[in-house]
């Protein structure tokens, strides 16, 4: 039972620094029929809806979804005029028609009906707040709509300041944001309807927004660019250099001040934020929409810090909180919080911290901020199912942490940093009431082959002392040695396991457990030199 609780409540970090990353452009997918609006799950597959092929023709039917990898399958059809999207918390997208004159509801299996009508004129934007009301942008009557989820609309702004209103987003407070296609204005629409002229964007028609990280995000659709705007109306460029590049399909990927962007339109960030999705037409001269390249922005919130667990979890009365600490007595940071099971797959936070709401619409990640010399702490919840997985925090300066977890009937313990590396060996004894165990996490993005090996006293391997084992892509594994090593005769061992990654790098800790409560220990883990 005891050994049951420590493999459950390991949980192991370790602090990665590395220099912050300029933002680059590269593409996703394409050449596809693709001109409309953007969404991403929670699950980071993208949605791409298919306007039509000239502005004047809103001819496109579908919404396609594209896997993180790239990889292209047509998840919905039917629509008509394609443009504007998001999704609730249920699943469900929410799809413009501006041919159609209506907002679609399309389900998790591509499912698609009609979810309102009434006040709906040549509708474009779409976005959907944490109450799963969702808001409409009406190019073709210059108004926001307001519908709520069982399909009650009304208006809630016609202002004078609307002009084609086109993109729209809504922030943390509930303010609603919308991009002008016939003029240069990003316009404000505050819970109450006060509607406000709030950013210029250079170039004028604009594409598509979206709101991220605390600022909006602005397609430049004449301008061939991708704007950022603070909260307090600040404009500055974020990408594209502002006319059609020399490559192939005139969309030149590289650092984002270099790349090329052909009226860009549709516009979202990823669910970590750290990266854009647009679509770029490859026809330089409009109305001509389609065919469009999908392209990422990448190093969006500049994340140079980052802390891996190797296993996190809670449950069936074990608990564990995990410590975070802003060192910076002058710089706020903000972060991420993201949680994968055994196999690197993403889970959502909320399904294993306690006090932790489910999030609204696609994003899973838990996101926070810390004021200098700040911390926050997240516990998971010992009242739910045992669950267990491993985290990863990214940050966007240096941050540090500790966790303190208890096991029942071995006390209160916690666990220090470990640094990636190839190959590192660490002191273990399997003695009549002491056990050494090993947590391996993969911090890379690919699968790898690890080589456990069991050495004694005079650095010679034992009689079945040697293991291959797989870890996979932010997945982890958390046993004790003769778990790993079934084969082994290890009554009354002492000596070293080695840890081998045949490719990357592994984060690895050991810890002792005694037979009496309280005798719980971190063995130190060091890397092997050549």
């Amino acid at each position: 039972m005891r050994k049951h609780y420590l493999i459950a409540g390991w949980i192991v970090f370790s602090l990665l620094m590395a220099a912050a990353m300029a933002q680059t452009v590269e593409t996703l997918a394409g050449p596809i029929d693709a001109s409309g609006g953007i969404s991403v799950d929670r699950s980071g597959n993208v949605y791409v809806a298919n306007y039509g092929l000239r502005l004047d023709n809103a001819n496109g039917t579908d919404v396609f979804r594209i896997s993180p990898q790239g990889d292209v399958e047509l998840f919905a059809t039917g629509l008509l005029g394609a443009s504007g999207n998001d999704f609730n918390s249920q699943g469900d997208l929410f799809q413009s028609n501006i041919a159609g004159g209506r907002i679609s509801r399309i389900t998790p299996e591509g499912m698609v009906s009609t979810f309102v009508t009434a006040d709906i004129v040549g509708p474009v934007g779409v976005a959907v707040d944490s109450t799963d009301t969702v808001f409409v942008a009406n190019c073709g009557a210059n108004t926001i709509a307001r519908v709520t989820p069982e399909g009650q609309s009304s208006l809630i702004s016609t202002s004078n300041f609307l002009n084609c209103p086109n993109g729209l987003t809504v922030d943390d407070d509930g303010n609603l944001y919308t991009s002008n296609f016939n003029d240069n204005w990003v316009v404000k629409i505050d819970p109450q309807g006060v509607t406000t002229r709030f950013a210029s964007i250079p170039g004028g028609g604009n594409g598509h927004i979206t709101f991220a990280n605390g600022v909006l995000y602005v397609s430049g659709f004449r301008a061939n660019q991708i704007f950022m705007v603070t909260l307090d109306g600040q404009v500055s460029l974020l990408a594209g250099a502002g006319a059609a590049g020399f490559g192939p399909f005139g969309n030149d990927d590289g650092p984002a001040s270099e790349a090329t962007f052909i009226h860009p339109n549709g516009i979202r960030a990823s669910p970590d934020g750290d990266t854009l999705y647009i679509n770029s037409s490859i026809p330089a001269l409009l109305p001509t929409l389609n065919p469009s390249m999908v392209r990422a922005i990448r190093g969006l919130r500049g994340l140079t810090s980052q802390l891996h667990f190797s296993q996190f979890g809670g449950g069936n009365g074990f608990g564990s909180e995990l410590v975070l600490y802003n060192p910076s007595q002058s710089a706020t940071l903000s972060g991420d919080l993201a949680i994968y099971n055994e196999d690197g797959l993403p889970i959502a936070p909320f399904a294993i911290l306690s006090g932790v709401e489910a999030p609204e619409g696609p994003i899973t990640n838990l996101q926070f901020e810390l004021p200098p010399l700040g911390s926050v702490s997240f516990s998971s919840d010992p009242d739910s199912v045992l669950q267990l997985g491993s985290a990863v925090v990214k940050a966007t300066s240096n941050i540090s942490g500790v966790v303190r977890f208890e096991i029942p009937g071995a006390g209160i313990a916690g666990v220090g940093s470990a640094s990636p590396s190839s190959a590192v060996m660490a002191p273990v004894r399997n003695l009549a009431g002491v056990q050494t165990g090993v947590a391996i996490r993969n911090p890379g993005i690919e699968d790898i082959d690890v080589e456990l090996t069991l050495k004694d006293a005079s650095g010679q391997v034992i009689a079945e002392g040697r293991e291959l084992i797989s870890v996979a892509a932010q997945g982890r594994i958390a046993s004790f040695i003769d778990e790993l090593f079934p084969d082994a005769d290890l009554e009354d061992f002492q000596g070293t396991i080695c840890v081998l990654a045949l490719s990357g790098e592994i984060a690895v800790v050991a810890l002792e457990l005694g037979a009496q409560p309280g005798e719980f220990t971190t063995l130190p883990v060091s890397p092997i030199e050549e």
